[in-house]
């Protein structure tokens, strides 16, 4: 038999338009393409077909044209390079019409013997659409593409090679590592510190969410200033109040574009101290001398210790700095520390009390400011000591008056 097919009105076999298939069989369906568009006949023996229809000379023929075909990966657009953590990736095959014969033997790997493919569950012979399972047993970028020549439409026509897709593999966690102007461990009285976070390989994005900043082990809020993330690093400051300061950022807080979730990162510790040293004992122990009482000696030499709540640095060797109040002290020798601890010192102070009988009152304390703790804090001043110097032994005279004999010690207490 022979097909004519026209979509005029007036049909005529004849007209340039018209196409015509020969050598059809009843019993068979055939297809043809006219104006962008593919049909579908089925070549009977009767001549019933309707006012314009085929007659036994006008029946269909197998169409001409190859089926074509689009790959695509699932979660990528056309053209796009997929990268991925997904152990098995499902490609799609879309065929303009139906195919048959499609096996996972026709897809070309490129000679990449890292990739098992496997057909998709719900493939059915004749589809439009198929799906091959990639299962990549090696990290890197892989190529799929349909071989030509795979499928056949219903006419037997063969498929030419379909476009190709790329996808990256990418298994590995990304790592990262803190660094900060302040040594790791160290102390500082600058509450402001800044930091960077580098990490390994690129990352679907970073923000401040990502870190956990704790003071003592207490988690902290809005901590997190100024922060900066371009390409691999993220620049940031914390400010907190005292205490031992750490920058965490746990596992799974950020991800590369394979979907990776990350390593823990060290934590970052540092102490931010700003109390200024204290002293919490200003004593005389070898003559009872407490601050708030006044005590008395007869030595011109007197051995001064203090304690303060915190090492401190510096002071030992040093001549202490005294703020007198009432009346002076001739010299400070240097001060040493008690017992090797570095916040107990003894330093000895001389007093010229003169010759009056009473001695001398002095009044003194550690001036604020003379000393520093390790990260530049500097101390308040101490309590004031008082303590009466008198040198002079006390005299007195026996007299005898109209026989009657008396002591008269003098003036100042025994």
């Amino acid at each position: 038999y022979t097909l004519y097919v026209n979509s005029a009105a007036n049909f005529d076999p004849s007209a340039p338009e018209t196409i015509v298939l020969e050598d059809v069989e009843p019993g068979h369906e055939y297809s043809v393409e006219e104006n962008g568009e593919r049909q579908f006949f089925v070549v009977t023996a009767s001549n019933d077909f309707g006012e314009s229809a085929f007659s036994e000379e006008r029946t269909a023929v197998p169409g001409s044209t190859n089926p074509t075909v689009a790959m695509e990966v699932d979660g990528a657009a056309a053209g796009e390079v997929l990268r991925t953590n997904a152990d098995n990736i499902s490609v799609r095959l879309r065929f303009n019409e139906p195919v048959f014969g499609l096996t996972v033997d026709d897809i070309d790997t490129f000679d990449n013997q890292s990739v098992a493919l496997s057909e998709g569950a719900d493939n059915v012979e004749g589809g439009t659409e198929y799906t091959v399972i990639a299962s990549p047993t090696v990290e890197g970028l892989f190529k799929l593409q349909l071989k030509v020549d795979s499928v056949v439409d219903a006419d037997g026509n063969p498929n030419p090679a379909s476009n190709e897709v790329s996808i990256n593999y990418d298994n590995s966690r990304p790592t990262g590592v803190l660094t900060a102007e302040i040594e790791e461990g160290a102390s500082t009285n600058v509450q402001r510190q800044n930091f960077t976070l580098t990490v390994s390989e690129t990352l679907q994005g970073l923000s401040p969410a990502v870190f956990t900043i704790k003071v003592d082990d207490s988690p902290v809020t809005d901590a997190i200033e100024d922060f900066v993330f371009s390409d691999l690093q993220a620049s940031f400051s914390v400010s907190t109040d005292q205490g031992l300061v750490s920058v965490e950022v746990e596992a799974n807080k950020f991800f590369d574009l394979g979907g990776n979730g990350n390593d823990a990162v060290a934590p970052y510790t540092f102490r931010y101290d700003k109390d200024a040293p204290q002293v919490v004992s200003f004593t005389a122990p070898e003559i009872n001398g407490v601050p708030g009482a006044t005590a008395f000696t007869n030595q011109t030499t007197i051995n001064i210790e203090l304690q303060f709540d915190k090492p401190v640095v510096g002071f030992a060797g040093s001549t202490a700095r005294l703020d007198v109040t009432k009346g002076e002290i001739t010299a400070i020798g240097e001060a040493t520390a008690v017992g090797g601890k570095a916040n107990t010192y003894t330093f000895p102070v001389t007093i010229d009390p003169g010759t009056t009988p009473e001695g001398l009152l002095v009044e003194f304390n550690l001036a604020a400011g003379s000393v520093s703790d390790a990260v530049g804090n500097l101390n308040l001043a101490s309590e004031s000591l008082s303590l009466r110097v008198d040198t002079i032994s006390p005299q007195g005279s026996l007299t005898v008056d109209a026989g009657i004999f008396g002591l008269n010690i003098g003036s100042e207490p025994e």
